[in-house]
């Protein structure tokens, strides 16, 4: 029977503004209002301790939590308390949101799955084998490891000739069997003493999903260093997949204003994605032109002129040198803006 004029409050973080409005609210009528913003996995008894140590100090006259397990215990103490609970409206539609986000699942994991293998440099290595049998040998062994293969993501295997070999199957049969698949390549690298690569496509046609997988074959080809290379329906390519080394970034931009840039310094979308998604990955505040040629597999000399090139067109910026421990200029550090 009075008015409240210290409050504590736990909520989760939500991009809704109608939350933030409500607290502005909350806060324009009470004196204090101490907020604690939490994630869905933290212990509820931290919660009840912030809210209790509050009210033991007496540094508030009320709590709102969201969890009833907290508002109960603040109850049995003494504290008064109100438990926010969502609407029927509110779980309604978010139950229906959840359906739709597991049919969207469901329909992912069944897009159709192309892997498109080939043994590296297949014509020397047939010159390499003296005897003609060998390389059959050597062609039957890898079949049997593929067929081995598709036995596990129950897929069907097409020889295309030359070393190079196709099995089709599921997306999400592909995916949960990316390690037996480096297993299975690194075994044929092994037994064909060459190199093996493999370039991954999802698509919802058989088409698009064997032109996704030669593109991430392809690219295999453009940097030595990557064997798997996976690209997805909507665009996002992964290189090295299943590694540490593993990199995603999407080949497609759709901002007007970067495009434009892109296009007045003859810079390739796929290089600027390249270099965007390995900045976030490695959380870099700013680098160098080497920190940039050793993670993505380049010369310095290259990264530098692509570096030169975004500065041209103001989508990166120097914002430090770094000095040498030997005599020499001091490195330059850059941002991208």
């Amino acid at each position: 029977k009075k008015f409240i004029e210290n409050v504590s409050i736990d909520i989760i973080p939500s991009p809704s503004q109608m939350a933030s409005e409500s607290l502005a609210e909350i806060q324009h009528n009470v004196h204090h209002m101490y907020l604690k913003e939490f994630d869905v996995a933290i212990d509820p008894q931290e919660l009840f301790d912030f809210h209790y140590r509050l009210w033991q100090k007496g540094k508030i006259d009320f709590a709102i939590t969201c969890y009833p397990s907290v508002d109960e215990e603040l109850k049995k103490r003494g504290v008064p308390s109100y438990w926010v609970s969502p609407t029927k409206t509110e779980i309604y539609h978010t139950v229906q949101l959840f359906t739709e986000k597991i049919k969207t699942s469901y329909y992912k994991e069944t897009q159709i799955g192309a892997v498109m293998l080939e043994i590296k440099d297949f014509d020397s290595l047939k010159e390499r084998m003296k005897q003609g049998y060998r390389i059959q040998y050597l062609e039957l062994r890898m079949k049997e490891n593929l067929l081995q293969l598709c036995e596990q993501i129950d897929g069907s295997l097409i020889e295309e000739g030359n070393g190079k070999y196709t099995i089709f199957s599921t997306r999400g049969a592909i995916e949960g069997q990316i390690r037996f698949l480096q297993e299975k390549m690194y075994q044929l690298s092994i037994e064909m003493e060459a190199k093996v690569t493999a370039g991954i496509g999802f698509a919802q046609t058989v088409f698009n999903a064997e032109l996704h997988a030669h593109r991430g074959l392809r690219q295999t080809k453009e940097n030595e260093a990557i064997d798997i290379v996976m690209i997805q329906d909507d665009g996002t390519i992964i290189e090295s997949v299943g590694n540490v080394e593993e990199l995603s970034y999407s080949y497609r931009a759709e901002d007007p204003y970067i495009l434009e840039k892109l296009k007045k310094g003859n810079i390739s979308i796929k290089t600027y994605m390249k270099i965007h998604a390995l900045v976030q990955k490695m959380h870099w505040k700013h680098f160098t032109t080497k920190d940039l040629a050793t993670q993505l597999q380049m010369s310095e000399r290259n990264a530098q002129r692509i570096v030169a090139d975004l500065c041209n067109v103001d989508l990166a910026r120097i914002c430090g040198e770094e000095l040498q421990h030997t005599r020499g200029r001091p490195i330059k550090m850059y941002q991208l803006v």
